[in-house]
């Protein structure tokens, strides 16, 4: 099976994404339903745009984070008093949409591209090599 490559560039905002393009966590409802098959689904939802002829064109989507753990309390503030946002953790038992209230807080505009492989050390943050 071919792979998808896509050039990602992600767009940081100190806040989360507000305006018409934002929206809530659906949990990869279409048309926001390409998933990875790897834990950044459990916080990204994209959709991929296609040409005429069947060809991608680019991915869209977002990058959620939570401003509360699974209990429902904050984060916490850095020392300017700004909230603390950070993707959930499964291994927290935090879901987005389930146990946790998530925001877009990344936008994700990608483009098909190639790149060559040069090494693997490790795939996850659970990987312990």
């Amino acid at each position: 099976m071919k792979k998808l490559l896509l050039f990602v560039v992600l767009s940081l905002v100190a806040a989360p994404v507000v305006g018409a393009r934002a929206k809530q966590w659906k949990n990869h409802a279409k048309p926001y339903s390409y998933l990875f098959g790897n834990e950044i689904d459990g916080f990204q939802e994209t959709q991929l745009k296609l040409n005429k002829d069947g060809t991608v064109n680019e991915l869209e989507g977002y990058l959620y984070v939570t401003f509360t753990d699974a209990s429902g309390d904050p984060i916490g503030t850095t020392s300017e008093g700004l909230p603390i946002g950070r993707h959930p953790s499964r291994s927290l038992g935090e879901i987005c949409g389930a146990t946790v209230k998530c925001v877009p807080a990344w936008t994700i505009r990608a483009i098909p591209g190639n790149a060559k492989f040069l090494f693997h050390r490790g795939v996850s943050f659970s990987d312990e090599s």
